[in-house]
């Protein structure tokens, strides 16, 4: 006879005499509170992690309160999201239910069994169903922690939105700042503990990439509807040609921007372009191809005396081709011209300025301005 077979057995049926007096085995109508009592009890923990250690042969496979989560599973379904009625055969929360409930049918079985040979063949029965039950389970606590994390980071967005609701309408005081303020640490802190910053940096770049696209088309949009309209204006008939005023403006606003310290030059553009004579001509009906011709030219040569130097001869090529352009087109080309012309130079004159005050930021130029202003 085997004798180590034996001892080993008659742990075993000791260990499950234990830890079916913990009563878990016999609960009738289970109570939260009564199986969280259980399953929190120091004593209860150790009853539980020996039977685990006689029933599986690697011990460090054991946990203790992953396995007495069983038993709230099974009388509390809905903490696992199971429902009959949704809860597909195929899924976590199906198939956990269903093996938690087989584990518990095994440990009956072991209670009240006196036939050792059937008591392997449940043993052997219990390690491939404990096994199958953890992967489901750590499948399970992975979705839930996901779930936590998304629901989380949607608080914190509503959160935020409510913050910029509240600034919008003037209601944001300090005292209502603060505890904003205070619900989004702790928003975080949570995120943290769940180890869910990474996913919430994540998200929110996401948002910020759609949110820039969607802002990016409706800028283009708008831009597309504004320079349509000046269009149809010059197209129609008789043409209104007076919507070149502002856009004139805009260059000579560039310009400004781009001489912020020299006035005196800017003054010159301003008496040179001459809007005031210009709109006159307009309403009368008097301007011509040539007289747009001779803007077009000024706009051109001071935008290549304001680039640096080594666009000087791409400049140069830009500038005879516009006005090549300008000079073949005809006279029902030129609004579809104007835009064009425009649309390119207003880009042309933003990277310009945008150049421009870069430059200035330069600590050795930025001296030499502020002692010219002193």
């Amino acid at each position: 006879m085997n004798y180590n077979y034996l001892l080993v057995n008659s742990v075993l049926n000791y260990r499950v005499r234990k830890f079916k007096s913990l009563q878990l085995l016999d609960i009738k109508e289970p109570k939260y509170a009564e199986i969280e009592k259980i399953i929190r009890d120091k004593e209860g923990l150790r009853i539980t992690s020996n039977l685990l250690n006689s029933l599986l042969e690697i011990t460090d496979k054991s946990n203790p309160r992953i396995f007495l989560s069983i038993f709230m599973f099974t009388s509390f379904p809905d903490m696992i999201n199971y429902s009959p009625e949704t809860s597909s055969e195929d899924s976590v929360e199906y198939n956990l239910l269903k093996f938690s409930k087989e584990i518990i049918n095994i440990l009956h079985k072991l209670s009240t069994s006196s036939n050792s040979l059937y008591s392997r063949v449940l043993v052997m029965r219990f390690r491939y169903l404990y096994e199958v039950m953890s992967t489901l389970f750590f499948e399970f606590k992975k979705r839930d922690r996901l779930g936590l994390i998304e629901g989380l980071i949607v608080s914190y967005s509503e959160v935020e939105q409510f913050a910029e609701t509240l600034d919008k309408s003037k209601e944001l005081d300090e005292t209502t700042l603060e505890h904003i303020e205070l619900e989004k640490k702790k928003i975080m802190k949570r995120l943290e503990q769940l180890d869910g910053v990474k996913l919430f940096n994540e998200v929110r770049e996401r948002k910020q990439r759609v949110i820039e696209r969607i802002t990016n088309n409706v800028k283009e949009n708008m831009e597309k509807a504004y320079w349509d309209s000046i269009k149809s204006k010059m197209e129609a008939n008789p043409p209104d040609y007076t919507v070149i005023i502002p856009l004139l403006k805009q260059i000579i606003i560039y310009i400004d921007s781009a001489l912020e310290y020299n006035k005196k030059y800017v003054n010159e553009v301003i008496e040179t372009i001459d809007l005031d004579f210009l709109n006159q001509k307009i309403e009368d009906g008097e301007v011509s191809k040539f007289d747009i011709h001779d803007i077009i030219e000024y706009i051109l040569d001071t935008f290549i005396e304001l680039e640096p130097r080594i666009r000087l001869e791409s400049n140069k090529k830009l500038k005879e081709d516009k006005l090549n352009k300008l000079m073949t087109s005809r006279d029902s080309e030129l609004p579809k011209y104007l835009v064009y012309f425009f649309k390119d130079m207003f880009k042309r004159f933003e990277n310009l300025v945008t150049e421009t005050v870069e430059y200035r930021k330069m600590p050795l130029i930025r001296d030499i301005i502020n002692k010219k202003k002193a």
